[in-house]
Parts: structure tokens; C-alpha cells; sequence
């Protein structure tokens, strides 16, 4: 297990078709879970941006009740845990790095008319691969769209919610920075 939140639990798998892996996002079981299981799919089949975590397939196991996304595997663990090796500081330019990622991943959320809901540390997740030149790469991935919603569906005028929710995200990370 890599992972446990309210919405379900991750798992690291193996996949012939992905050399490192894919992550096993497995819901809550019955009707309940089959819906969010759902929802979450479609959202994230709707936001496919370079820093959104890409949803690989969704599978739904009626017969056994289990509703499950198969993501992409992010190899380096999320922002929280970054923190938490850094006694809740980090360098000036990642902090810039992380929030202009962010910023571009909510941008293209709130234009595809979503809100995310849960932006947070933990739910940003890190992949280090080798660059061109071989000097290692950090990338920054939103992840964990469960509760997100369509923004006509959200409470309060959708421009005014992702505004909120952007501002929030930046300030969020300002705040730890210093």
C-alpha cells in the first residue's frame, strides 16, 4: 500500500504496458463507491493536463463490489512528505516551482469548468525522472480528484470558487515557505 485517504486505498501494481508501474486506486465498495469511482474517472478523463495525474483506466468489479482507477505511479511521494524531510521549509526556487505547476494544473481544471475541492500538500504529488542532460527532474502532479466537482455544481458563482481555491493553494505555500 502506498496510500490510504478518505475516499479509498493506493497500491503499487505492475503492468506489462507500463514499465514502472501503475498506482491502484481502490473506492469505497457498493453503490456509494461505484459513483464516486465514476465521477473521479470522468473528471479526470476531462483534465488531462502535464500536471494532473493521468488516469489509465478505470475498472468496475460489480460482481465483487470493487471500483478502481489505475493512475499513473508517481515515484517520489507527495508534497507533504517533502516537507516533512525538510522540517516544513523549502527552498525558495521549489516553492516557486511547485505553486507555477499548480497554478498551470488549476488553471486548466477551472477551464474545463472543475473544482478540485481538496487542494493540499498531500494530494500533490512528485515524479523525479533524468532531463536531457541528465540532471535529475522534479515534477509536481495534482492528484486526487474525489471530491471534485463540476463548478456549476459547486456552491457559490464558479468564478469566484476557483478563485478562491487558486489564491488559497498560493498562499498555502507562501506561508510554509517562510
Amino acid at each position: 500500500m502506498i496510500g490510504r485517504g478518505g475516499g479509498g486505498v493506493v497500491f503499487r501494481a505492475a503492468d506489462r504496458r507500463f514499465p514502472d508501474g501503475v498506482a491502484l486506486k481502490f473506492t469505497l465498495t457498493g453503490a456509494v463507491g461505484q459513483h464516486k469511482a465514476a465521477r473521479e474517472a470522468a473528471i479526470m478523463q476531462k483534465v488531462r493536463h502535464p500536471h494532473v495525474c493521468e488516469l489509465l483506466e478505470y475498472r468496475c468489479f460489480e460482481s465483487a463490489g470493487i471500483f478502481g482507477l489505475a493512475l499513473e505511479l508517481m515515484n517520489a511521494g507527495t508534497l507533504t512528505e517533502r516537507l516533512a524531510q525538510h522540517g516544513g521549509k523549502l527552498a525558495q526556487a521549489e516553492v516557486v516551482g511547485v505553486v507555477f505547476e499548480m497554478l498551470l494544473a488549476l488553471k486548466h481544471v477551472h477551464g474545463q469548468e472543475i473544482v478540485h475541492r481538496d487542494v493540499k500538500p498531500s494530494n500533490i504529488l512528485r515524479h523525479i525522472r533524468a532531463g536531457p542532460d541528465g540532471v535529475e527532474v522534479v515534477v509536481h502532479k495534482l492528484a486526487n480528484f474525489g471530491i471534485a466537482v463540476a463548478a456549476s455544481n459547486a456552491a457559490g458563482s464558479p468564478s469566484a470558487i476557483m478563485m478562491t481555491s487558486t489564491v488559497g493553494l498560493q498562499a498555502q505555500v507562501e506561508h510554509r515557505s517562510t
